[in-house]
C-alpha cells in the first residue's frame, strides 16, 4: 500500500525498517541519557570533592572531551556524506533489472533505506562517542560544562531520530540522484 506524503509515495512495507531504525537511535540516546542519569546521582558519591577538583589542577578530560566533540561533529559532516556517496553511486552502477516498474522502484527503494540506516548510525556514532567522553568528564572532574556540552551532544543524537516525512524526502532525492548517475554511466 502506497501514502502519499508530500508528492512522494510511500510504501508502507518499509515501515518495519523505519520503526527499527527509530528504535536504534532512540537506544543511542538513551543509552548516553541513562549513563548521565546514573553518573548525575553517583558523582557526590565518588569521593571528588571541590577541594580535590581544585587540587587535581585543570580538567584535562574536559579538554580532551571538547576536542573528540568538535571532532566528531566535524566527522559526522563528513563521513555519512560519503557513505552515502558510494553507495549510491554502487546502486547507480547496478543494472536495473525491470526499468521503471513498481517492483524495481520498490528494490531501489529498499535498497536506499539500508543506504540510510548504515549513513545514520554512523552519523549518530560520531555524537554518541564524545558524549560519553563528556559525561566521565562531568563524573570525575564535576564540570558543569562538560555537563551542558554532554546534554547538547543526547540532544543532537536525538535529533537524529528520523520521521516517515524525513525519511520519504531522502529516498525521493536517492532515486532521483540514483536515476542521474544510470543516465550518465549509459
Amino acid at each position: 500500500m502506497m501514502l502519499e506524503l508530500e508528492g512522494e509515495s510511500w510504501d508502507e512495507t518499509l515501515n518495519p525498517q523505519l520503526r527499527g531504525l527509530q528504535v536504534i537511535v532512540s537506544a543511542l540516546a538513551a543509552g548516553a541519557l541513562s549513563f548521565l542519569l546514573i553518573t548525575a546521582f553517583m558523582a557526590p558519591s565518588i569521593g571528588l570533592t571541590a577541594e580535590a577538583e581544585t587540587a587535581q589542577g585543570s580538567p584535562v578530560i574536559l579538554y580532551i572531551g571538547l576536542a573528540a566533540a568538535v571532532l566528531g561533529i566535524m566527522a559526522r559532516m563528513v563521513i555519512p556524506n560519503a557513505i552515502e556517496a558510494a553507495g549510491r553511486r554502487a546502486l547507480a552502477a547496478e543494472p536495473s533489472t525491470h526499468p521503471g516498474t513498481p517492483a524495481e522502484r520498490s528494490d531501489l527503494n529498499g535498497r536506499l533505506l539500508a543506504l540510510y540506516q548504515r549513513r545514520l548510525i554512523v552519523a549518530a556514532a560520531l555524537i554518541e562517542g564524545p558524549t560519553f567522553l563528556l559525561i566521565t568528564a562531568y563524573m570525575l572532574e564535576h564540570s558543569k560544562v562538560a555537563l551542558i556540552l554532554a546534554v547538547a551532544m543526547i540532544v543532537l543524537i536525538a535529533l537524529h531520530v528520523p520521521t516517515q516525512a524525513r525519511v520519504s524526502n531522502w529516498l525521493a532525492e536517492q532515486r532521483k540522484l540514483v536515476e542521474e548517475q544510470r543516465a550518465l554511466i549509459r
